[in-house]
């Protein structure tokens, strides 16, 4: 992938890392069916549930990140494996920014932890479905 292609795909990156929009989180909130801590009782099992989900995620965001970068270099687009690799970082940055701010709503209460880790694991989701799908729609 060479010129505008690479251009465009890295513009979609940044803005996708960056916009405010988007589709719904992968768990809404109060949506029973697709609640994976739905099954916790307190406070300190949904807090654990959550910082459980948003490892699992985060782990599950960098494996479709490592198959988009091994695509990449498997092409010889190293420009591209590290515009998806600056990308990345730019996105972690923010999903770190975003989530801290979400834990401050809650002004330092026991929600707080549970919020942020809810907020990481559902942005992680999203990135990961990103990820999976710029690789099955670029490898068309």
């Amino acid at each position: 992938m060479r010129g505008r292609a690479q251009v465009v795909l890295v513009a979609w990156l940044v803005g996708t890392a960056l916009s405010c929009g988007g589709p719904a989180p992968a768990t809404a909130p109060g949506d029973a069916a697709t609640d994976p801590c739905r099954t916790a009782t307190t406070q300190a099992e949904l807090t654990r549930c959550w910082s459980d989900e948003s490892r699992l995620a985060e782990e599950e965001t960098r494996a479709a990140q490592a198959r988009v970068v091994d695509w990449l270099r498997n092409r010889g687009s190293e420009a591209s494996v590290r515009a998806i690799e600056d990308g990345q970082t730019t996105w972690a940055a923010y999903r770190d920014a975003h989530c801290a701010a979400v834990a401050t709503v809650y002004d330092g209460g026991s929600l707080g932890p549970m919020q942020e880790a809810r907020c990481r694991a559902d942005l992680a989701r999203l990135r990961q479905g990103e990820l999976d799908t710029l690789m099955s729609d670029a490898s068309r």
